[in-house]
């Protein structure tokens, strides 16, 4: 049997959905892992990004984090964990002595220096095996270069440009430092083609039209992404992958297949496999008129899954009526179940929206638009050429890096 490591990402703990607290499927997720780390002899954990939801996460959501690392050691684990978007690289960084002395690498921000985040593994006899580059979301000031930019895809290959120097730099780094041994990189980070869902904050920088897979150096045997929550593969080739977020963290996510991916190196072999991670609780998105959801709710069956199911529903209707609405809460207010519970719900009507007061009548919330959406629905309304409008996005992605960026800075 070869050494065997285990990707995984894009934990968010701490996440709240519409409210709802999910520490109990991060517990019931990370009870799964430590069985299954077990069973499998897993001896290496790579987390790629994203371990909090927060950039300045809750007391609980780093009780959670800081038990699961220690249990990872207490079994011989070495465990790497990279910085991800929504992640406070001081956050991370921050107990990094006492984590290595746990065998933790943690690597929140990239650092001066690629030796810094390249570390050699070891397998059980003290053989070095491998060699991992941990390299974390890449903000604005990793990639910039000092000139000032003109032009918008001027910007946007020099910033191309510039993620695919660092794992070109890294590859070099290792090719130096360890030579002829498997080198696994980690990456958070939008690559192109990948299929996105309702969870993730977009990464502004250098993702806006995603980073290709052809322009990651091909001396990495295998490279661990996080960011994107639905696994997949990336440009055709099992070498590059998002593992997903282990546990639904929107209902746009109800129906993937979440998964921890399995690898096994012997020699410079490497075998991937993709472990599924078993249903924690179920999410059920319910649509149609007043009468289809009524039928719905009373027809909901038994529940298979630990925890409850999580609803959400959508009235629609074809003519605005606000007594649908009064309807709608009535039902919801009096239906119970003991292991389901309606998280979610509003009406759409049929009538074309053209003010943001219409929204809110409507029962569209703001929690349920991105910023970015916030724009594109205002300059729907608008007459302006398509250059201005490419200008005015532009703009905004600016300033809204920058202020996901200071608010990283602040945790």
């Amino acid at each position: 049997m070869g050494f065997r490591f285990l990707h995984t990402a894009d934990w968010h703990l701490g996440k709240r959905l519409h409210g709802k607290e999910l520490q109990e499927d991060h517990r019931l997720f990370f009870d799964w892992l430590i069985e299954e780390i077990s069973e499998r002899n897993i001896q290496l954990v790579l987390v790629s990004g994203d371990v909090f939801d927060l950039a300045n996460p809750s007391s609980e959501a780093r009780r959670l984090y800081y038990q699961i690392l220690l249990k990872l050691h207490q079994m011989g684990c070495h465990v790497i964990v990279t910085g991800g978007n929504h992640d406070s690289p001081q956050v991370l960084n921050a107990p990094q002595t006492l984590l290595t002395a746990l065998g933790v690498d943690v690597v929140g921000g990239l650092p001066p220096e690629y030796t810094q985040a390249l570390f050699p593994i070891e397998d059980d006899k003290g053989h070095t095996v491998a060699v991992v580059a941990a390299i974390p979301y890449l903000r604005d000031a990793d990639l910039r270069s000092g000139r000032v930019l003109q032009e918008d895809q001027d910007r946007l290959d020099t910033v191309k440009s510039g993620i695919a120097s660092v794992f070109q730099g890294f590859a070099d780094q290792a090719e130096k430092d360890y030579p002829n041994l498997p080198l696994i990189g980690m990456g958070h980070l939008f690559a192109h083609g990948a299929v996105t869902s309702d969870s993730e904050r977009e990464i502004q920088v250098g993702n806006l039209a995603g980073f290709e897979a052809n322009r990651f150096p091909s001396t990495y045997q295998y490279l661990a992404l996080g960011h994107i929550h639905r696994p997949q593969q990336i440009g055709g080739t099992d070498r590059i992958q998002y593992s997903g977020s282990p546990i639904a963290l929107s209902f746009s996510e109800r129906t993937d297949k979440k998964r921890v991916i399995v690898g096994e190196l012997a020699g410079s072999d490497l075998t991937l496999t993709s472990v599924p991670v078993p249903p924690i609780r179920g999410m059920k998105r319910l649509k149609g008129d007043l009468e289809s959801i009524r039928n719905q709710l009373k027809s909901f069956g038994e529940i298979e899954e630990p925890l409850p199911t999580l609803i959400e529903i959508e009235l629609t209707e074809p003519q605005y009526d606000p007594q649908r609405v009064v309807d709608l809460e009535t039902l919801v207010l009096g239906w119970e179940h003991p292991k389901a519970e309606i998280l979610k719900y509003r009406v759409s009507f049929g009538q074309q929206i053209t003010g943001a007061h219409e929204l809110f009548e409507q029962e569209v919330f703001l929690e349920d638009l991105k910023p970015r959406e916030m724009l594109e629905r205002k300059i729907e309304q608008e007459e302006l050429p398509k250059e201005t409008q490419a200008q005015l996005f532009e703009a905004f992605d600016e300033i809204l890096e920058e202020v996901y960026q200071e608010q990283e800075g602040e945790a």
